[in-house]
């Protein structure tokens, strides 16, 4: 990080006790490999999405930031080398990486069942809504350990219900 510059030349990889010239292949390994390394669940630093076969940042990593700005200075050298690698992050964080707001149907690339979950909640029209799905304003996820972790989305919201009054109304 002393010279970005740095960071724009051709990345020439060599494994030690290894013949061979790098043409491509040899650093394609090397990003295989690292990246191989960086989203093992035993580190905890992604989330895969089963549904979606997407993955996203671990809310409850222990990892720094400064991880994870390493992680987006090797993503970004793979790229900066003409490397693909079979990273598969939802469509919403390139939009974020360009600068743009994500929507609440981005949420279908990640979440499909949530979306369609919260989609069906949102079309509802009958009065009863808060006695068919039964919500509030409170999420709940996992962490790495299995805990189930609550988050309100406003003030007390594990203690207002979901109706038809209030479900267009901003979480902010």
């Amino acid at each position: 990080m002393e010279n970005p510059n740095d960071l724009k030349k051709q990345l020439v990889v060599e494994f030690e006790g290894e013949q061979g010239i790098d043409e491509g292949g040899v650093s394609k390994e090397f990003f295989q490999l690292v990246i191989e390394e960086i989203f093992n669940p035993d580190y905890a630093m992604f989330t895969m999405q089963n549904e979606s076969q997407t993955v996203w940042f671990n809310p409850t990593s222990f990892e720094s930031t400064a991880q994870f700005t390493l992680i987006g200075i090797v993503l970004g050298l793979a790229i900066y080398n003409n490397i693909i690698l079979a990273v598969n992050f939802p469509m919403v964080l390139y939009r974020k990486l360009m600068g743009r707001k994500g929507s609440f149907e981005d949420l279908v690339d990640w979440n499909p069942i949530l979306y369609s979950s919260l989609k069906q909640m949102l079309e509802f029209e009958d009065a009863d809504l808060e006695e068919v799905f039964m919500q509030t304003f409170r999420i709940s996820y996992q962490d790495v350990f299995g805990t189930i972790i609550n988050y309100d989305l406003k003030d007390k919201g594990d203690k207002i219900p979901v109706t038809q009054e209030n479900k267009y109304v901003s979480i902010n």
